[in-house]
């Protein structure tokens, strides 16, 4: 009876089985070929397998395809939960304001297609994925009538338009980094979504000042809250601006107020020339020498905006409005597009007309006045 082949087991992939008395057989995959040679030594089988590995290890093209299949593998299995907590450690938390985006990034992690592997994510998944946000509501801070403690409770509310295309745009964002910088997936799927089944554009918001809402508004908040704003109707700054304000930064004898890259949200510094409405509220502050102007927090600032604008009967009435009445009056001053976007510190003209409403009161004044001869 003939005896078994005798394996000798080595390294990496490679086995040698010796045949007969005088024989021994090595075969190993390399590059999607099978190589099988015999020897008459275990000696000469193995130092054919060891300068194979070498030569192998040597091999730029098949260490490229070795790299290509271990990380098909590794993506097959590389999820749209994975992918939403690599975008925010990666991309997401080194913003500003990313505490908005958080909040984004959450729900889309409770979504149903977070466990699917994302090369399987189609089109019609990212359709089903809008209308899942469109329909299922959010969480508000409610009082557990038991306990007297802050709960959260989801709250069956439509989203707008304008939330699922904040959305949309993340995702789409999400995707797209996926496949040209982590190399996870060939394509974007977002790509593939038809333009019908996309969230609509909604118009710019074109809400300003009315009547003698500046006023009603004026009496009605206090502190530093009065003087966000005051400012944002007369610099055109940004909240997250007004709030980052440092007193090393302004020159009240030469009235401007310098705002370094990192407090804008364009990373460009740029000067705010100062009104004296501006100047006058700013001087009401304790001076300091160094540190935040403001010490009102986002909370304490929105509070007392919702109880002001319902006391004047103006529901629709946001802070974000006073940038676009700011930006508004520049131009009813006289500011050119350049003069304006300086102040403003939008980068592109089309951005600063979105945020340009001109009252037709005023337009109607220019029409009037007797062309230059």
């Amino acid at each position: 009876m003939a005896k078994s082949a005798k394996k000798y087991p080595c390294k990496v992939d490679t086995c040698i089985t010796q045949q007969g008395v005088m024989s021994f057989r090595v075969k190993l995959m390399r590059g999607g070929h099978l190589i099988d040679k015999s020897f008459d030594t275990l000696a000469d089988a193995r130092i054919f397998r060891d300068l194979t590995l070498a030569n192998a290890a040597l091999d730029t093209n098949e260490q490229a395809t070795f790299v290509a299949r271990a990380k098909k593998v590794e993506n097959k299995f590389f999820t749209f939960s994975q992918a939403i907590e690599k975008y925010r450690k990666d991309k997401s938390e080194k913003k500003k304001g990313w505490e908005k985006e958080k909040s984004q990034l959450d729900k889309l992690a409770r979504s149903d297609i977070a466990t699917m592997p994302l090369y399987q994510i189609k089109s019609t998944d990212i359709i089903k994925l809008m209308e899942w946000i469109k329909t299922s509501g959010r969480y508000i801070k409610a009082k557990d009538t038991k306990t007297k403690t802050d709960v959260r409770v989801l709250k069956k509310t439509v989203a707008t338009d304008a939330t699922v295309r904040r959305y949309f745009n993340l995702i789409r964002h999400i995707f797209e980094i996926a496949a040209t910088e982590w190399n996870k997936i060939d394509s974007n799927p977002c790509v593939n979504v038809p333009k019908s089944a996309r969230p609509k554009d909604g118009a710019p918001r074109d809400r300003r000042l009315r009547g003698n809402e500046y006023a009603l508004m004026l009496e009605q908040l206090t502190g530093q809250a009065k003087v966000v704003f005051v400012l944002s109707v007369e610099t055109a700054m940004r909240r997250g601006e007004i709030l980052s304000m440092k007193w090393e930064n302004l020159d009240l004898n030469n009235s401007y107020l310098m705002l370094k890259a990192a407090d804008t949200k364009t990373d460009d510094a740029r000067y705010i020339p100062l009104s004296n409405a501006a100047l006058d509220a700013i001087k009401v502050l304790p001076r300091g020498i160094k540190g935040d102007i403001l010490n009102i927090t986002i909370g304490q600032l929105r509070h007392a905006w919702k109880l002001a604008r319902v006391a004047i009967r103006a529901p629709d009435l946001r802070m974000h409005d006073m940038r676009h009445e700011a930006t508004s009056r520049l131009f009813e001053k006289g500011f050119g597009d350049i003069e304006a976007a300086s102040v403003t510190g939008h980068k592109t003209l089309g951005m600063l007309k979105r945020y340009s409403h001109l009252k037709h009161e005023h337009l109607l004044d220019k029409i009037n006045r007797p062309a230059r001869a």
